[in-house]
């Protein structure tokens, strides 16, 4: 059977909203990440202080989403305590060099993926680079596996969300 879906556009909209002195400072930005989105993912998930794998791409055993057809990814901590945080780990696919980022509660990091440049660097292909020291020389990586872990064992949602092709 063909499949019933319909691709649509992403939209993504970021707003900011701040009064100071009695002026709007904020901002808002808008942006469609990509007019042929056809494939959804969202989960919610307890994270806890053992390290677990929660997006796989490419190569890995098992792998779920194509790392080149990857649009957008969304990653948000749902936690309103303070007293902890996330660690999200990038791995790398081709050097197996991984980079750490914290997320603290109620925070989203947003990943775009690549569509201006060759397939073999589109989606989440070509994306960071991770070395011990200051970088001489760049040479982005794949993003193979995000992994996380929770600061205290009593753990925090988050929240995944990714549009691909």
């Amino acid at each position: 059977m063909a499949s019933t879906i319909t691709s649509s556009s992403l939209k993504v909209k970021i707003s900011e909203e701040i009064e100071l002195n009695g002026k709007s400072q904020g901002g808002e930005i808008e942006h469609t990440v990509s007019t042929n989105i056809n494939e959804i993912y969202k989960r919610r998930m307890t994270i806890t202080d053992t390290e677990v794998a929660i997006i796989n791409t490419g190569t890995v055993a098992g792998g779920t989403f194509p790392a080149a057809d990857i649009r957008y990814m969304r990653i948000s901590n749902l936690s309103s305590s303070t007293a902890s945080h996330i660690i999200l780990r990038l791995i790398d696919g081709s050097t197996t060099s991984e980079t750490a980022l914290k997320l603290v509660a109620g925070a989203s990091i947003l990943f775009y993926g690549d569509t201006t440049t060759t397939a073999a660097a589109q989606g989440v292909l070509k994306y960071f680079d991770a070395e011990d020291g200051a970088i001489s020389t760049i040479a982005l990586g794949d993003i193979l596996q995000i992994k996380a872990d929770c600061s205290t064992s009593a753990g925090q949602d988050i929240e995944i969300f990714i549009a691909s092709v």
